[in-house]
């Protein structure tokens, strides 16, 4: 009770044709664009999940949004490479402003944000207006009470201006009051 094996070749032909088309958008900031970043590392083994970030800010604008993005930090200098869920944009009734820096704006992530041991970072704060203004720390001056004069770095980032988002200037001797929260 056996049988013979059937064979049957049957030749199969496919006609395909495939269109692909390519689009590149590309988007141009008009008006207002000065970004300010400031650099930070990240010591605790493991790493760590930043739930959100406080800015000190002076003065705001009453009708236009501000964004902040944590970016990567290529060669000592901010990237344009923002981390997944690191950007936050705030509306101006969110931006919360004192006289005596005593008053934080929080920034939210939509999620945590993981940030590797021993790597360095940055936020980077951008809006299209000029209005808005923040709390930093300069070498030599007084504190704003006018108890002491500064004498040393609060802390061992570098804050960063830029006029186009892309070229980056380092001010060695002002820091941005800044507080950095993780899960």
């Amino acid at each position: 009770s056996t049988r013979e094996a059937r064979r049957v070749r049957q030749n199969v032909e496919e006609t395909r044709n495939i269109q692909r088309t390519s689009t590149r958008t590309t988007e141009r900031q008009v008006g207002w664009w000065d970004p300010l970043a400031q650099t930070f590392l990240v010591d605790d083994p493991g790493g760590v999940f930043l739930t959100s970030v406080d800015l000190f800010f002076q003065s705001k604008d009453a009708n236009i949004p501000i964004t902040m993005q944590l970016r990567e930090v290529v060669n000592g200098y901010p990237s344009t490479t923002i981390l997944p869920f690191g950007e936050v944009t705030l509306n101006p009734s969110a931006v919360n402003t004192s006289a005596d820096s005593s008053s934080a704006t929080t920034f939210t992530f939509p999620s945590p944000v993981f940030l590797q041991n021993g790597i360095e970072y940055a936020f980077c704060v951008i809006t299209n207006n000029d209005e808005y203004t923040m709390y930093t720390s300069r070498l030599g001056q007084t504190t704003l009470d006018g108890a002491r004069l500064i004498s040393q770095q609060p802390y061992l980032g570098s804050m960063f201006k830029s006029q186009n988002g892309g070229t980056w200037t380092p001010e060695q001797n002002e820091t941005v009051k800044f507080t950095l929260k993780r899960a």
